[in-house]
């Protein structure tokens, strides 16, 4: 068996961003204890000491020998799984894994489980095994009085007979430390010479976890197979200790067990979980009214242009949605060789607008409000800038008017996509005081309007934000039974090239794309610093924003909230790295917040 070695935190980083967020996981379905390591790396990826905590807890809700595993694990299961070993090697996940734990206690971060209420059940474990022991600490933390009985002095089985350099007694400690922690009283030195069914006149359930597998005597007693091969099996072992622990609770709550003879798999898996409070703060927030679980809603972008794939955001975690924007009969298509992507921090996006008729959308819009009552749902449109005024405001008008007939619960209007001016003051409608000032108006006089939430996109590149939402508050104020805000500071006008298709060019194509991602966030917090402050001319309404624009992570998305922003909307992020981003983005922030 190797050595281990702690990995230094620039090493643990390299191994963060190898990882590939994958959807297919092919590290957690081959972990016998079901660990989803992706999860955990994308955690720690900016080395907080609140992220190593919220990683550790990852580990240890499915896995209460999670150091010693790192250890002695060697990557027979989780790195044989990992797709990145199909590029150049697999990701070193056992000694990320155990580092991660091995820093949160250095931290003084080990994260602290909360048991179920006491059940007045009491459980022997004869065998203080890597399953033994794993499956004590699932049945303390569901409440019930467990303890473990070992003639050997220490504790861990085969785990006793490695190498220290392999498997420092450091390591074990941590473990050990943990599962005391969950209620679990270890009775070492003590030997039971009598046999599991005489336990029974002190305790109500004896599980057996000396490494052998006999026939059931008593339904009251139960096996579990330990470590078959060696120190490196034990992830096997805390799989064998999990089906142990959901058999005890299954037959605790229904009475019956399903055979009288143990016969467990050559290759167990086990998704028990402990339960651990990823939110410890609430994100509860308002917005314009509304109250809602998260601050986080998806931009308008090709993951909200369709009702199947809002669907999978609100089931994922997701609160709210900016659907993708759309017209009445405007032929749209943009080739998907278009898209952008400047170096790793930066994107270029020129996917924004919808090919989908708008009446299709608000279709849409009408199914998931009946669907997702507590979600946010908010359309997006816009409209023509011919410089005829009279067609202008009707076009505006009617596209309103036609997602108010949704149900959505406000429209935002995109005032700063690159081919949205009329290019009398600047390329971007969003750009000049005066059009923007002219489309508020527009929308907000619209006829017959219901009076929904209108937010207005605009864009940072400009010289001042500030004048230009100022323009915007003064038309605002003008009506003021109608809620309205901004949506802020969005992509920025970029240009880049890509090879020519055309008969006849020299030179490659020049595309204009917004910029996004990363790259752009400062920009972005100045942007929302230069305006968050202001309110209409009376003092009495302050200015509401929907942020985004460069937000790649939870820490980003606090940094919004205390820009003033109201909600904070991604793009980039959770298409780079999927929907389920948004667990990372909920338990971080909260976590923040716990600790600010």
């Amino acid at each position: 068996m190797d050595r281990y070695k702690t990995l230094k935190p620039s090493q643990l980083h390299c191994e963060t961003e190898r990882c590939l967020k994958c959807r297919a996981k092919g590290c957690q379905t081959s972990c016998p204890a079901n660990v989803d390591p992706s999860t955990f790396l994308y955690a720690v990826k900016d080395g907080r000491p609140l992220d190593f905590q919220r990683a550790a807890a990852m580990i240890y809700a499915k896995n209460p020998l999670g150091a010693v595993c790192g250890a002695v694990c060697g990557g027979a299961y989780c790195m044989k799984g990992c797709a990145r070993r199909l590029l150049d090697a697999p990701i070193n996940i056992p000694a990320s894994q155990a580092s991660i734990i091995e820093t949160a206690a250095g931290l003084n971060m080990t994260p602290k489980f909360e048991r179920k209420a006491l059940t007045g059940k009491k459980v022997a474990v004869i065998g203080a095994s890597p399953s033994g022991l794993t499956a004590a600490a699932f049945l303390a933390n569901a409440g019930h009085e467990v303890e473990v009985y070992d003639a050997a002095p220490v504790a861990g089985g085969a785990l006793t007979k490695v190498d220290a350099k392999a498997l420092p007694a450091k390591l074990i400690k941590l473990d050990m430390d943990f599962i005391e922690s969950l209620g679990v009283t270890l009775k070492l030195g003590e030997n039971i010479s009598c046999s599991p069914e005489d336990v029974l006149g002190h305790s109500d359930i004896v599980v057996v976890a000396t490494g052998s597998v006999a026939v059931v005597s008593h339904p009251s007693v139960f096996y579990t197979i330990d470590t078959r091969f060696g120190a490196a099996s034990t992830v096997v072992a805390v799989a064998y200790g999990k089906m142990a622990a959901s058999a005890v609770m299954s037959f605790l709550e229904t009475g019956k067990r399903e055979a009288d003879v143990a016969a467990p798999p050559k290759k167990p898996v086990s998704t028990l979980e402990m339960e651990y409070n990823m939110e410890p703060v609430s994100l509860e927030c308002e917005f314009f009214g509304k109250k809602l679980d998260t601050p986080f809603i998806l931009s308008a972008s090709p993951l909200t242009d369709g009702l199947q794939l809002v669907r999978d955001a609100f089931d994922m975690g997701w609160t709210g949605v900016v659907m993708k924007t759309a017209f009445h009969e405007i032929p749209i298509h943009i080739p998907s060789g278009y898209m952008s992507r400047f170096g790793d921090n930066c994107h270029g996006n020129c996917d924004n607008v919808s090919g989908r008729d708008l009446d299709e959308v608000c279709s849409d819009i009408k199914t998931l409000m009946a669907e997702y009552p507590d979600k946010l749902v908010i359309g997006s449109t816009g409209g023509p800038l011919t410089g005829d005024e009279e067609f202008d405001r009707a076009g505006w008008q009617a596209n309103t008017r036609t997602i108010e007939k949704s149900g959505a619960h406000a429209v935002e209007y995109s005032l700063s996509c690159p081919q949205g001016g009329d290019g009398s003051e600047g390329a971007i409608a969003g750009q000049s005081a005066k059009v923007s000032a002219r489309i508020v108006e527009y929308i907000l006089s619209t006829p017959d309007s219901n009076h929904i939430p209108k937010l207005f996109k605009m864009t940072g590149a400009v010289t001042s934000i500030e004048v230009i939402v100022k323009a915007v508050l003064a038309v605002i104020a003008r009506h003021p039974d109608h809620p309205a805000g901004i949506t802020l500071a969005n992509s920025f006008p970029s240009a880049d090239f890509k090879p020519t298709v055309r008969e006849g060019h020299l030179y490659d194509d020049v595309v204009v794309v917004g910029s996004s991602g990363s790259g752009v966030r400062p920009i972005s917090n100045l942007t929302l610093a230069s305006v968050s402050h202001l309110t209409t001319e009376d003092n009495e309404t302050p200015l509401i924003i929907s942020g985004n624009g460069g937000i790649d992570g939870y820490r980003a998305s606090a940094d919004f909230l205390a820009l003033g922003v109201k909600t904070v909307q991604l793009c980039a992020l959770p298409e780079e790295r999927g929907l389920r981003v948004i667990h990372d983005l909920r338990s971080g922030l909260s976590h923040h917040l716990q600790h600010l």
